[in-house]
């Protein structure tokens, strides 16, 4: 019905809270897509806390995962503290949610690759969106080297746009000055090498 709507982004998202909802509930769990099933199978705070941020009771959903990060500081609760604050348009606290899920990641590397480097994609467009373009081209960089062999097509994407953001004021002389590591499209061309169908990059290709 969304879909239907042209409602895109709501439709994304419904499909986010479902997949949550499912992976966080037992395996003979019964889910059913109405909100009112949805409040009674949301046994765990984690559960909780994605159903009112499904209903925009963000204020609620925070501190439902605020105190359980005070009680279980883990990587995966810290990362979905900070996609709950990204929701709430809070960049700048989910920023502080994302490095601390960095940290305890850090401490377990080999256990934790997965939430590792979604952290550090999520870290990096809170900085883009805080405008703070050279820190997020850093976290990127940093990310790349971590996953050496198996780059990922959206760190590589995610690194471009920050540049193109960085130097969207500069003139065409001194961006033919750019030594060729710092310039954007190498960046988006890497990540349309290792996935051709990306639209977005794309789309970032022809911005540029």
């Amino acid at each position: 019905m969304l879909l239907a709507m042209g409602k895109l982004d709501l439709a994304s998202f419904c499909v986010e809270v479902a997949a949550r909802l499912q992976s966080l509930s037992s395996p003979d769990e019964d889910q059913s897509p109405s909100i009112s099933s949805m409040k009674m199978s949301a046994s765990s705070p984690q559960q909780q806390a994605i159903v009112h941020s499904f209903l925009e009771q963000y204020d609620r959903a925070l501190a439902i995962m605020e105190r359980e990060c005070s009680y279980h500081p883990s990587a995966t609760n810290y990362r979905m503290l900070g996609s709950l604050r990204i929701k709430a348009k809070r960049f700048d606290e989910a920023r502080d949610a994302f490095e601390k899920c960095i940290k305890v990641c850090s401490s377990h590397p080999t256990n934790q690759k997965e939430e590792l480097h979604g952290a550090y994609l999520d870290l990096s467009k809170c900085l883009i969106k805080l405008k703070r373009y050279p820190q997020a081209v850093d976290q990127l960089t940093t990310l790349l080297k971590i996953q050496q062999s198996n780059q990922s097509a959206e760190a590589y994407l995610q690194r471009g746009i920050a540049k193109m953001r960085m130097f969207t004021k500069y003139s065409a002389q001194e961006l033919a000055k750019l030594s060729s590591h710092r310039r954007p499209l190498l960046d988006i061309n890497k990540a349309l090498v290792i996935e051709p169908n990306s639209a977005e990059a794309y789309l970032a290709r022809a911005a540029w």
